[in-house]
């Protein structure tokens, strides 16, 4: 143990003359049997008690660890499927490409990106009338209702179809009368309905601007910059 002090002031002397900027941490269980030479000026002269985590940072702990079994699965799985990879394509989803493990990123693996942008007009109209295609509606124009939602995403358009279907229901059962689903409910619905997606481009910006490695992010740069997002 005298062995290890002598080496930690060793090491602790030189970096405290170094100057600004360096800070040594130290942890332990014990902190009583901290030699009294370590907790002198300017060495390990201040204490920090870590409590046990509460509740949410237990749920972090174990989101973590979860997480490190769900990627060492998928390495076992993508491994093995390249003995007899003939044809086969692994395709993944997710939100937050900047915290998918770089061993998953690696060349064989999960090795391209493709950023799935909001759908544009073409493809919100096919989606609203998709939403819709079950439902009784009366001289609804699905075309101005695609070009008034810019920015939302496919669960936003089907979110509004179906708010839209509770307005309705709410005169049906008023009047004691059936009342197919109108533009004007769908554009109320649609006036309620805030793009969730902004949020996402809020966060999605910062790592874009200060984590651009190789340039990865600059498709989602050019968007968020064309459409004035943030």
């Amino acid at each position: 143990m005298r062995n290890v002090v002598n080496q930690l002031l060793a090491e602790m002397d030189p970096a405290r003359n170094a100057g600004e900027g360096v800070f040594v941490l130290g942890a332990t269980n014990h902190p009583w049997d901290v030699d009294p030479a370590l907790r002198r000026p300017g060495r390990f002269d201040r204490m920090l008690l870590v409590l046990p985590p509460d509740r949410p940072a237990r749920a972090a702990i174990l989101r973590h660890h979860g997480g490190r079994n769900v990627v060492n699965q998928l390495l076992a799985e993508l491994d093995g499927a390249q003995h007899d990879n003939e044809g086969v394509f692994v395709l993944a989803a997710t939100n937050h490409p900047w915290d998918v493990d770089t061993a998953l990123r690696r060349p064989g693996r999960l090795d391209r990106t493709v950023l799935v942008l909001p759908p544009d007009q073409p493809a919100r109209e096919a989606i609203l009338r998709k939403a819709l295609e079950e439902r009784p509606i009366k001289e609804v124009d699905v075309s101005k209702l695609a070009r008034k939602t810019d920015g939302r995403s496919g669960a936003d358009l089907v979110h509004i179809v179906e708010s839209a279907s509770e307005l309705a229901l709410q005169e049906s059962i008023k009047s004691a009368v059936m009342h197919p689903i109108t533009q004007r409910q769908l554009e109320q619905a649609a006036s309620e309905t805030a793009p969730s997606t902004r949020a996402w481009f809020g966060v999605a910006h910062n790592y874009a601007l200060y984590a651009n490695d190789g340039g990865q992010y600059d498709d989602l740069l050019a968007y968020i910059r064309t459409h004035k997002l943030l």
